[in-house]
Order: structure tokens, then C-alpha cells, then sequence
């Protein structure tokens, strides 16, 4: 598959690569079936903050350096198998009555966008794009939160809280509360 004219010259201005470099990577990834993204970064021929910033320009889509777990709905990316979420470098950040809004590390793989539209039906995509190191830590994180929240709520079944509650209450007052109340 050729690389459209317009994705190779932006690579090849916004980019350390050579020429012998991008066809090196067209070549392997025709070969392998990756991506060419994949390609690149698997050749080493460029550092993934690089290539992300070119592929913005081309793209028009925003570039962040990093994502932190707090700027994701944990309920909203639980949507997704987290298997899925890893094998394609992507996570689900937000969701309006209109947009979904998610960062991915490759906006050269349709397959996973066309898989979350069907999924979300009628959002539009908002794609931002991020390293994949970045991602992947904060998929970690807040997969790892939910799975945390989940064992607890089966940890402690509502008779638990209850007695948990009565304690609190039955508590006995400390004494310098006693002492503030009776002077």
C-alpha cells in the first residue's frame, strides 16, 4: 500500500527521516501488515514524540506528551475489554451527548475507530493523540482502580456497611469533646 504523497512529505519535512528510511518502512510494513506507525517506531527510525506531532499536522488532530488517570471517566473506559483498549493503544477519556472523546497513540488504524463506532453509535470521534507509554500507564491505572473498586464492593456486603455505620455511632465521644461540651 502506498503512503498517500501528502502523509510522506509532511514525515519527511517534520522528521529526522531519510528517504531510504520511509521506504525501508513502506517496504517492512506492507511485509508484516502493520501499520505504518508501528513500522516506524519498530525500525526505530524516528521517536515516537516526532512522529505523533507530524501525523497532528497531517491529521489535524491535537498532540499531548502525557494523560494523567484523573482526565479519564473510569466508568466510560471500563466500556472497552481492556485487552482491546492495550492491543490498540487507545483509551476513552469522555463522552457528551455528542462526542466521544479518546486518546490514541495511531491514527493510522481505522479498524479500532470503526469498531467504536459501532460501539457508540451516533458520537462523533474526538481523538487526541498521545505516546504509547503514556496510554498504556494510564489504562493500567484506571483499570486497575475499577478492578480495585470492584473487590471492595464485593468484599463488604450491605449488612457489613451497616454494622460498620453502628460502630461510628456507638463510638464512645473523645474526651476533649466531652470536656468542650460540659465547660
Amino acid at each position: 500500500m502506498e503512503a498517500p504523497s501528502e502523509l510522506r512529505s509532511a514525515l519527511l519535512e517534520a522528521t529526522p527521516l531519510s528517504e531510504e528510511d520511509f521506504e525501508q518502512a513502506r517496504v517492512a510494513q506492507t511485509e508484516s501488515g502493520r501499520s505504518l506507525t508501528e513500522t516506524l517506531l519498530e525500525l526505530e527510525h524516528v521517536k515516537e514524540p516526532a512522529l505523533l506531532k507530524a501525523l497532528s499536522g497531517v491529521f489535524g488532530l491535537p498532540y499531548r506528551e502525557s494523560l494523567s488517570h484523573e482526565e479519564v471517566d473510569a466508568e466510560l473506559a471500563n466500556e472497552l475489554p481492556i485487552g482491546f483498549a492495550k492491543s490498540h493503544h487507545l483509551i476513552l477519556l469522555e463522552r457528551d451527548d455528542t462526542n466521544l472523546r479518546l486518546a490514541l497513540s495511531d491514527p493510522l488504524l481505522i479498524e479500532p475507530l470503526d469498531d467504536l463506532r459501532l460501539l457508540f453509535p451516533g458520537l462523533r470521534l474526538d481523538p487526541v493523540l498521545v505516546p504509547r507509554r503514556a496510554i498504556l500507564s494510564c489504562i493500567n491505572s484506571v483499570y486497575d482502580r475499577a478492578s480495585s473498586a470492584d473487590d471492595l464492593r464485593e468484599e463488604f456486603t450491605t449488612e457489613d456497611l451497616d454494622e460498620l455505620a453502628m460502630e461510628i455511632i456507638d463510638e464512645p465521644q473523645d474526651l476533649l469533646e466531652v470536656n468542650e461540651s460540659s465547660g
